[in-house]
């Protein structure tokens, strides 16, 4: 039973990134993550972002080094993210502060158990479920999540260097 469980989560996993494939033609993953990222990381660094780069003091470059489902926990199944946050100051060229994230939210219910066939099972109905919109609105809660992992980390650097 175990092995027949994992095969429909793994199944259904395959399944769902083809709808995350075409949730990611609807949603511009990276640019949603830079901007989100700029607007709370300007407000740490006490800037306002500008369209001309030549114009700005600082540059936040994020870059989304990839992204998907995780479907192979027993427990339950996940949308991750790597990416990482570099900021230079644009006159120098000097690299200031950077930090690699890896952001996750869980996409289906989470199933503690001493057998792992209750949560393939549930993990295989519940993936079976998500619909492109569903996947959709997750990948927006994982770039605000993502975003909010970036910036946390910037403010936690600054709060160092001004305590200092």
């Amino acid at each position: 039973m175990r092995a027949g469980a994992d095969v429909a989560r793994e199944r259904e996993g395959r399944r769902a990134n083809a709808r995350l494939d075409s949730a990611t033609t609807r949603v511009n993953i990276p640019a949603v993550l830079a901007q989100r990222t700029l607007e709370r990381a300007s407000r740490y660094l006490g800037t306002r972002p500008v369209t001309d780069e030549n114009q700005a003091d600082y540059l936040m470059e994020v870059r989304m080094e990839r992204f998907g489902i995780n479907a192979k926990a027993d427990e339950a199944a996940y949308l991750f993210t790597f990416a990482e946050a570099v900021l230079i100051d644009r006159r120098t060229g000097r690299e200031i502060w950077n930090v690699n994230i890896h952001g996750r939210d869980r996409l289906t219910p989470y199933v503690e158990s001493d057998s792992r066939i209750p949560g393939s099972v549930i993990t295989a109905s519940t993936l079976g479920s998500v619909s492109v919109a569903d996947f959709q609105n997750a990948l927006n809660q994982l770039m605000d999540s993502s975003s909010n992992l970036i910036t946390n980390e910037l403010r936690a650097a600054l709060r160092g260097v001004r305590n200092n």
